[in-house]
């Protein structure tokens, strides 16, 4: 079965460096970029079947990641997909945050290693 994907994160070459991992899989077909939470909110709106997973940078400019989940969810976008925090940060204040949205499943530290992406990939 053919999953859809969304990265979202600020950093163009990380972006492009996942988009290609993804797109390698077997598992994936479509692959989304957005640089920041407010593009993300518009390309969602603009889509016509919902998504499978959403990967979440925290820290972007315009709408950092838990802006977008709070707009995500406000605006009622939520869909099956599910979603995983990909920041630099360490913070447990930020783990803590990003546990009380209900489709977070993960908390990844950058960068994405193979073994991490192959578990995300096994469980779409």
């Amino acid at each position: 079965m053919s999953k859809s994907v969304l990265l979202v994160d600020d950093d163009k070459v990380l972006n492009f460096l996942t988009a290609n991992a993804f797109k390698r899989s077997e598992h994936v077909t479509e692959v989304f970029v957005a640089y920041d939470g407010i593009e993300a909110l518009h390309l969602l709106d603009e889509l016509e079947e919902p998504l499978d997973f959403i990967l979440l940078d925290i820290s972007m400019p315009n709408m950092d990641g838990f802006q977008f989940l709070k707009n995500y969810y406000e605006k009622g976008l939520n869909s099956s997909a599910k979603i995983a925090i990909y920041t630099s940060s360490i913070e447990e204040a930020d783990k803590y945050k990003a546990a009380e949205f209900k489709d977070v499943i993960d908390f990844i530290v950058k960068p994405l290693s193979n073994e991490k992406l192959d578990e995300i990939l096994a469980e779409l």
